[in-house]
């Protein structure tokens, strides 16, 4: 029934281990000192036997002594670990000692702690224990130690064990005995159990009662609070505090503006009482948050947050937040916008730049420009301006009051080089919008960006009266200008006006293959045509229109004597149609050829024909066009590529290995993403709802009583009042207050239900 165990700490160690000596069921000795001193930093801790147990012990002091006569130093504790542990290996095969010992001490390294057994186990541990009690401590061990523990903590830890003893253990010892070592020496602890734990006890049940009785104060101030009942809110206030009271995650503010009954004067007495409005609840939002978000909370209590917050920008920029995600605060910013005035310091820039995203992103009527905020509108976040915002949603009037700054205002960038032109093109804004950006404003449209230059933004949207525009702007703009254009519009499918638009622009010159692409304009539509199909098989009328433009495009080229239509790598447009087996594109293509037969005979860089390619790629659509237009004969079928294959041969060995890979990663257009945070909106409004939520489940109406109503008939209190049957109107305490008072109510009574069958017939008249 030994129990021994120990645990290292900051600088020190610590040994326990109970007092009683034991021979089957008799206690032979009650102060037994089963830990022996090593020397003045080592002590060992033994279990087993008491015989085996004293001899063993005494044996390795004599001999580590002996070591420091003899040789004038002392062993560390690891070495004296393992001297003791070959000692138990040398006595094993010999006459074993049934001694399991902890030797723990302090040297050059620390402390230091080392587990051994009666097999000669030796390990180096930072806790341990033998014996049945000290199987009980290890999953405390495992729970509540942790490394550099302090003294204080190392007490609490061998209180939780012997506790654990004690309760698990049957015939458990109450005397124990404690030692710690450090670099100083050895300090000895009687431990009694017995007493010690009662004070624990006695401890902890008072500690217990003082947080039920906080709690309950804690519970009786914030129900208070819920029910507007002022009063006996400050009579609580005199053995609480309300800006610490605190139930399931809810403070006293918070209450006060989730509550139905709270009043503004319970709102300024808790903000006057100290309550800080912008200390989170559990669930993420601030007292501020909901006082924000409920347009019912007076001027006056905003007011009051507001100056809370004083010149802390974390704490401005919570109700900055409130305001984005609840537009209709205009009166928040506004007042948030008189403060930032008052400052004359640069700490409210990142304030005045938020403000004026929601000013910008919103079209917040605020009404004021000076030069300040106009600055502002031109402020980076990191990602983008407010300026950049409000081309997107098309708000004009920032771009009204830009004339007294910098002509380069109108063309700032975000992180990736896009200018408000091209937001405004892609958040899909009108022809006038984007007129009055190039030609009022002066937006350049030749700026370049991460995804090219404002004409491309406009071929992705594939709107030609944008597009227009763009190429009529001041200055002019170069289409041929490495801007890649004319490919952007056709591989995003433009309508034919786009492409003429582009094409009157450009000449005839801009339908050849860019060298650094490969690919001419018509190869791009052909692709998209093609992976539209096989995703959209069903999308019949897309093809029909595409299929359009690419009639358009051909004659383009037919007038420039370009019958081929080649790429870079020699493969023309009849080989990617059959790559991609898309057979209308193929029909289409042979159509408008005025010789399918040399088309079709066309070799590119590998020396592959389009046959080559539709079996390349297992195109049966593709084959079966080529048939029906008599394609297929033995002339087509004996040609061999560079690698002297057949079109057969690939059809047997490659089959459909070839992969089909898009030759250009279009760049995705702005979108809302970009431009507004929506996820801010959603987490506020979810956390909000969960804050309700909550405060209605800690103060359930059925389970606490009401607030008190005042009877129409006899002015009496009352926690259970009833209303009128007709009008919901008048309140009374009982029925009977009901009956009396119905000859004074009967002529103000409005029944909300409608009238009665009964005085809907009496109403009618007689046919």
């Amino acid at each position: 029934m030994d129990v021994v165990f120990g645990f290292v700490g900051y600088d020190f160690a610590v040994l326990v281990a109970d007092r009683a000596a034991t021979q089957q069921i008799i206690v032979q000795k009650s102060d037994e000192d089963k830990i022996a001193v090593v020397d003045g930093t080592k002590i060992m801790a033994t279990s087993g036997p008491r015989g085996d147990c004293v001899a063993f012990a005494e044996y390795v002091a004599a001999n580590v002594r002996l070591y420091r006569l003899k040789y004038q130093h002392e062993l560390d504790v690891k070495a004296t670990a393992h001297y003791a542990r070959n000692e138990l290996a040398t006595a094993l095969r010999k006459g074993p000692y049934q001694v399991n010992a902890l030797l723990a001490g302090v040297d050059a390294n620390g402390p230091e702690l080392y587990f051994m057994d009666y097999l000669a186990t030796c390990h180096r541990v930072n806790t341990g224990g033998h014996g049945y009690g000290g199987m009980f401590c290890l999953s405390l061990f495992d729970k509540h130690w942790v490394p550099n523990m302090s003294r204080a903590q190392a007490m609490e830890l061998v209180d939780l064990c012997v506790a654990e003893v004690c309760e698990r253990l049957v015939t458990a010892p109450t005397e124990y005995l404690v030692k710690i070592v450090d670099k100083k020496g050895v300090e000895v602890i009687e431990y009694d159990a017995t007493e010690r734990l009662a004070k624990r006890r006695e401890m902890r049940s008072f500690l217990s009662f003082i947080l039920t009785r906080r709690r309950a104060m804690n519970k009786a101030l914030l129900t208070a609070v819920f029910y507007d009942l002022i009063d006996d809110a400050k009579v609580i206030a005199r053995s609480v505090s309300p800006s610490s009271a605190q139930v399931d995650g809810l403070d006293a503010l918070a209450v006060a503006f989730l509550s139905p009954y709270a009043s503004e004067r319970m709102q300024k007495w808790l903000l006057e009482s100290g309550c800080d409005p912008f200390v989170e609840l559990d669930d993420g939002v601030s007292a501020a948050t909901i006082a924000c978000a409920d347009s019912k909370v007076s001027e006056d209590v905003i007011d009051l947050i507001i100056a809370s917050a004083g010149d802390d920008v974390a704490r401005r920029m919570v109700l900055v937040n409130c305001a984005r995600c609840h537009v209709n605060r205009h009166d928040l910013l506004a007042k948030l916008m008189n403060t930032c005035d008052a400052d004359d310091d640069s700490t409210s820039e990142v304030v005045e730049r938020e403000i004026a995203d929601v000013h910008c992103g919103f079209a917040a009527p605020l009404g004021r420009w000076n030069e300040r905020w106009l600055r502002s509108i031109t402020i980076s976040d990191g990602t983008r301006t407010p300026l950049h915002l409000a081309a997107f949603v098309g708000n004009a009037e920032p771009f009204q009051h830009l004339d007294g700054l910098p002509n380069s205002t109108i063309n700032v960038l975000d992180s990736m080089g896009r200018t408000p032109l091209m937001y405004a093109i892609d958040g899909g804004q009108s022809r006038d919008f984007i007129r009055m950006l190039v030609r009022d404003f002066g937006a350049n449209v030749n700026l370049s960006g991460a995804h090219g230059t404002a004409l491309l933004h406009a071929c992705r949207r594939g709107e030609a009266t944008i597009v227009e525009e763009i190429l009529c702007a001041p200055g002019g703009v170069d289409v041929q200008k490495a801007q890649f254009a004319l490919h952007t519009a056709f591989g995003f499918c433009a309508e034919v006006r786009t492409i003429e638009i582009l094409c009157d622009v450009a000449g005839l010159d801009a339908l050849k293959f860019d060298p650094v692409h490969g690919w001419p304009p018509v190869l791009f539509l052909a692709d998209a045509i093609a992976r539209d199909h096989k995703r959209q098989p069903g999308r019949g009328d897309v093809l029909r229109e595409r299929m359009i433009v690419l009639g358009y495009a051909l004659s383009l080229h037919a007038q420039a004597r370009d019958f081929e239509v080649r790429c870079a790598s020699g493969q023309t447009l009849l080989m990617l149609s059959c790559a991609h087996d898309c057979a209308p594109l193929v029909r289409r293509v042979l159509e408008l050829a005025p010789s399918p037969e040399n088309l079709a005979a066309l070799i590119d860089s590998k020396g592959r024909t389009a046959y080559h390619w539709a079996c390349a790629r297992c195109a049966k659509n593709a084959l079966e066009v080529l048939r029906d237009f008599g394609l297929l004969h033995e002339r087509l079928r004996s040609v061999r590529d560079f690698e002297g294959a057949t079109a057969e041969d690939l059809l047997l060995t490659d089959g459909a290995v070839i992969p089909q890979q898009k030759h250009r990663s279009w760049p995705e257009p702005i979108d809302v993403d970009d431009a507004i945070d929506e996820d801010r909106n959603v987490n506020v409004a979810a956390r909000l709802g969960v804050a309700h939520a909550k405060c209605s489940a800690v103060f359930d109406v059925d389970a606490l009583p009401r607030k008190p109503r005042t009877c129409a008939c006899c002015f009496a209190l009352s926690r259970k009042p009833m209303r009128c049957s007709r009008c919901k109107s008048e309140i009374y305490c009982s029925a009977r207050c009901q009956r009396l008072h119905w000859r004074e109510h009967s002529s103000a009574c409005v029944d909300a239900r409608g009238p009665t069958l009964r005085e809907v017939l009496a109403a009618t008249p007689p046919v």
